[in-house]
């Protein structure tokens, strides 16, 4: 993927939530999966559009993300729980409330969703692992890199957002000290 800027932010936020995963920190973890995916899309939204919306995030996670085939849920789906998760650390949402969408809940560690999904019986919901949706999103952050790495129109537009994503960079000395 171009811009090493961009790798590099991606990069980190792949660590923090790698990071969150080792020490248990599950709802945190899935904060920062939402946060990636936020991020990633805007990289990918339309030329010209100058901020990112609800159908950027969607269609970003139907592109590259395999989530109907891995997890059972559609791009919509993810975006409600992202709004829960993100504005209201719950499984509610607009879209849920209206019944646009399933509702998601979480497990994480040595719980599977199966058994609990079988326990729904019917009802518009489902669970996802959280360590699940994170090798997903892993999934579609290579399939992305692959399409940017393939399209000189991708690459260009990756390339023209590199300067407003925040970069870090190594700890200069105070002024005076060489």
């Amino acid at each position: 993927m171009s811009g090493n800027v961009v790798v590099q932010a991606i990069d980190r936020h792949v660590q923090a939530i790698r990071l969150c995963l080792d020490h248990k920190l599950f709802m945190p973890a899935l904060i920062l999966i939402f946060s990636a995916i936020d991020f990633v899309s805007a990289l990918a939204r339309p030329a010209g559009k100058p901020d990112t919306q609800r159908s950027d995030f969607i269609a970003w996670v139907e592109r590259y993300m395999p989530c109907r085939d891995r997890l059972g849920i559609s791009g919509t789906d993810l975006y409600a729980a992202r709004c829960g998760v993100v504005h209201a650390m719950s499984s509610d949402s607009r879209l849920q409330r209206e019944g646009k969408v399933k509702r998601i809940f979480y497990t994480w560690g040595n719980k599977h969703p199966e058994p609990m999904n079988a326990a729904l019986q019917g009802e518009p919901g489902t669970f996802v692992k959280v360590e699940t949706l994170f090798e997903v999103f892993l999934e579609g952050l290579g399939a992305f890199g692959t399409a940017v790495d393939k399209s000189e129109e991708l690459q260009r537009l990756v390339a023209s957002r590199t300067g407003m994503v925040f970069a870090e960079y190594p700890d200069l000395p105070p002024p005076g000290v060489r």
